[in-house]
This record gives C-alpha cells, sequence and structure tokens, in this order.
C-alpha cells in the first residue's frame, strides 16, 4: 500500500494484525481493542503479541511434561499387573499343602513351633 502512494497510521496497522490474528489469540485481541488503538504503535502491540505468545508455549511445555511424567508412571505400574499378588500375601496362604511326611502345612508350623 505504501508502493501506491497511501500512507497508513499506526492505528490502521495494529487494527489490521489483530484481524489477522488466528483465533488462538481471541481473547488477547479482545483485551486490546478496549484500549486506545490511536495511540498503540505496532512496536508495543508486536511485544505484547510476542510476550503472550511465550506464555501459552510455556503453558504448553509444561502441560506436555506432567503428560509425558503421569504417562510413564501409568505404563510402569501397567508392567506390574502381571503379578497376582500385591504386597507381602501369596496365593497360597490359607491353604494346606501335603508334604512328603503326610503332615499339612499348618501341623508342621505348629511342630516347629513346640
Amino acid at each position: 500500500m505504501k508502493n501506491c502512494g497511501e500512507t497508513l497510521g499506526d492505528q490502521v496497522i495494529v487494527e489490521k494484525i489483530l484481524r489477522s490474528l488466528t483465533p488462538r489469540f481471541d481473547h488477547m485481541v479482545i483485551t486490546i481493542e478496549e484500549r486506545d488503538l490511536s495511540t498503540m504503535k505496532v512496536d508495543e502491540l508486536q511485544g505484547i503479541i510476542e510476550a503472550h505468545e511465550q506464555r501459552l508455549n510455556d503453558r504448553s511445555s509444561k502441560t506436555e511434561k506432567t503428560t509425558e511424567v503421569s504417562l510413564f508412571s501409568r505404563s510402569k505400574n501397567e508392567g506390574n499387573k502381571s503379578k497376582k499378588g500385591k504386597g507381602k500375601w501369596k496365593g497360597d496362604h490359607g491353604k494346606k499343602q501335603q508334604f512328603k511326611d503326610g503332615k499339612t502345612n499348618s501341623e508342621q508350623s505348629s511342630n516347629q513351633r513346640g
């Protein structure tokens, strides 16, 4: 437009930039439009947009890291599902076992105590 001899003020350029932003910045555009656009410079708008974009990127990277950690811990815990028992108790407690000498496990343990 400058090549055609038309001079654009900062307000017109700021409005065009705000219209061209993606929906990701909609809430920021609304906030900026509530200001007095006639006094805003292009450099000021650029700084606001870059700062906002940096905050969005930081948040998304933190979210990705926490998602990675939770997925890692979840997959690590799912690897332990093949074990039947959880804790110190095994599946043979409470069942009577017959030993070679004909005694059961309860009789054998009473002999060991006394």
